[in-house]
């Protein structure tokens, strides 16, 4: 992302680009890991598993 150089160039471009403002991005971040966190913990319960360096794949992929 070339946004610019400064932490106020970057939160704007976040704003900009995604709509969360600087006092929200942190809640953002953090509501978005545990998202994906919930989401491998399911595929693990089901036997799933990541392809590597792509993350989960919408198909089941069985071990």
């Amino acid at each position: 992302m070339s946004s610019g150089k400064t932490d106020e160039d970057y939160y704007r471009a976040i704003e900009k680009l995604l709509g969360i403002n600087k006092s929200a991005l942190n809640h953002y971040l953090r509501e978005q890991l545990q998202i994906e966190s919930n989401k491998r913990e399911f595929d693990v319960k089901l036997g799933l598993r990541p392809l590597v360096n792509s993350g989960f794949q919408a198909e089941a992929v069985k071990q």
